[in-house]
């Protein structure tokens, strides 16, 4: 019984941090939406299309996706501010082992 309650704490704590991760990742990305539609974030089509794919890989969770389109973001001028927390955040994402 002992091991299975500290197995629960554990999930339960792993879980917490997760929530909080989604929470900012959604603050994030929204921040980027709000700063591209204002002007505030000047960035390629093609650069913009890395961010939303990105987005979507984190979502569903696709590690080599995510690898390829954080070095894409990494390599542009699109790596400042806002995008450069995602990358963080994404980072964060891409380390979970969901199997």
């Amino acid at each position: 019984m002992e091991t299975e309650k500290i197995i629960d704490e554990v999930v339960n704590m792993i879980m917490a941090d997760f929530d909080k991760l989604k929470e900012k990742l959604n603050t994030v990305v929204d921040g980027i939406d709000k700063d591209y539609r204002t002007g505030k974030l000047v960035v390629s089509d093609e650069q913009w299309f890395n961010i939303i794919v990105l987005t979507g890989a984190l979502s569903n969770h696709k590690v080599g996706m995510i690898n390829d389109y954080m070095d894409r973001i990494k390599h542009s001028e699109a790596y400042t501010g806002k995008v450069k927390e995602l990358i963080s955040i994404a980072i964060k994402f891409r380390d979970l082992d969901f199997s």
